[in-house]
Formats: structure tokens, C-alpha cells, sequence
């Protein structure tokens, strides 16, 4: 069975969700409620759980700390629900959302995006990438420093998932454009630098860990 937790503070939203899942997805999902997200953080730390749904009221409405706090104890695929502007995109996926449910929705809608990551879940995963306490999970694009979690852009993050998956070889600068930025690009190999000083300095006191290889590129220190 695929284990489901829904973390909602609405009850009568949690009874339609509930018994749309008993009568369509009874063979096929266990479905675990909890109440808010101080009652689902517990819960994801003791349980194991497949996937994640959260009706996450953002603008202030639920606390960011307790978002991130969630991502940390669960590496699984966690699905926002929510209202959302497209200015908060990438305020959402900061938060460690790997997919969303746009408020207004309907019992089905949760079900069927449930029903995606049952599927999902049948296909081999990625590994884990990690180095000197880095870790990305190239599924969730999650990037953690010693256990806490560090935003990085999206090119950033492209960049440090190329890094990890050829270290301790040398990447040059002229693959990571093409790579990162695509072939039809045609900026200089400069914004490569510019970026690379970006995850530098995310990584702190990690940061030489990027070693430069003079007049070809960079590597992750093996």
C-alpha cells in the first residue's frame, strides 16, 4: 500500500478527501490525516510515508520554518496545497515543495496527483548526490549543508549537480554552459564564474570545496 499522510487543518475539507479516498483508493492507498503541521512534522519523523500533501496558507499564514523543517525529516516527493501567485513560485519551491495543488481543487484533483507519484515511486530512483556534508537530491533539486537546507537558484543548483556527479574530475566551463545554459546561449563563459561565486559563498565555510582548475574549470574536491 502506498502510505499518503495530508496534513489539513480544515475539517470538512479532510472528510471530503478522506472519503473520496476510501471509496476510489481503498486497495491502493493508506491515507493518514493530520490536523496541522505541528501534528504532521511528528509524524513524519516517526511514520514512513510515500508522499506528503500539506494545504500550506503561505504569506505569512504558515510558518516558513516549520515548512522547511517538514523537507528536512522527509526526503519523499511533499506537495503544497495552496492559493498562489506566480511571483511566489519560487518562494514555494524554496520551501522544499516539489509540486503544487492550486487552490481551488476538488477531492479528485488530490487523488489523482497521488495517483501520479504512486506511479512515479514504480520507477527507479536517482541516488542521493553528496560531498564533504553537500547533499542534492537531483529528484527534489533539495540542496542541504550539514543537515540544513541552503537555497541555491536553479542554475546554481544545475551546476553543483554536474560538479557532484563528476567529481573529483575537472568540469570545464565550456561544458557547464552548454550544459546549464544550453547551446544556443551566447553570453561568455564568464556568467559561469558568476555563479560558481554564488555557491561558493552559499556553501560558507565549505566554499573550498570547489577547487579552480586554472584556465580549464572547476572540481569538487574528492
Amino acid at each position: 500500500m502506498f502510505r499518503v499522510l495530508l496534513i489539513e487543518d480544515s475539517f470538512d475539507l479532510r472528510e471530503e478527501i478522506k472519503g473520496f479516498f476510501s471509496e476510489s483508493g481503498k486497495d491502493i492507498f493508506t491515507l493518514n490525516i493530520a490536523c496541522d503541521a505541528s501534528d504532521g512534522l511528528e509524524r513524519v519523523r516517526n511514520e514512513s510515508f510515500d508522499l506528503v500533501l500539506i494545504d500550506a496558507k503561505l504569506n505569512k499564514e504558515t510558518d516558513p520554518d516549520t515548512c522547511r523543517r517538514l523537507r528536512e525529516s522527509f526526503s519523499g516527493p511533499l506537495v503544497f496545497i495552496t492559493h498562489l501567485e506566480d511571483d511566489d513560485l519560487q518562494y514555494v519551491y524554496s520551501l522544499g515543495a516539489n509540486d503544487l495543488i492550486i487552490k481551488p481543487f476538488t477531492p479528485q484533483d488530490v487523488f489523482r496527483k497521488a495517483m501520479e507519484y504512486m506511479e512515479e515511486d514504480k520507477k527507479p530512483s536517482l541516488s542521493v548526490l553528496e560531498c564533504g556534508g553537500i547533499r542534492l537530491n537531483p529528484l527534489t533539486g533539495l540542496v542541504t549543508l550539514d543537515g540544513k537546507i541552503i537555497e541555491l537558484t536553479g542554475k546554481t543548483t544545475h551546476i553543483l549537480r554536474i560538479l557532484l556527479e563528476n567529481k573529483p574530475d575537472t568540469v570545464s566551463r565550456d561544458i557547464i554552459l552548454k550544459e546549464v545554459w544550453g547551446e544556443d546561449y551566447s553570453g561568455t563563459v564568464r556568467v559561469v564564474d558568476t555563479r560558481i561565486k554564488e555557491l561558493r559563498k552559499a556553501l560558507g565555510r565549505k566554499q573550498d570545496l570547489i577547487r579552480t582548475v586554472k584556465g580549464t574549470g572547476y572540481r569538487l574536491k574528492g
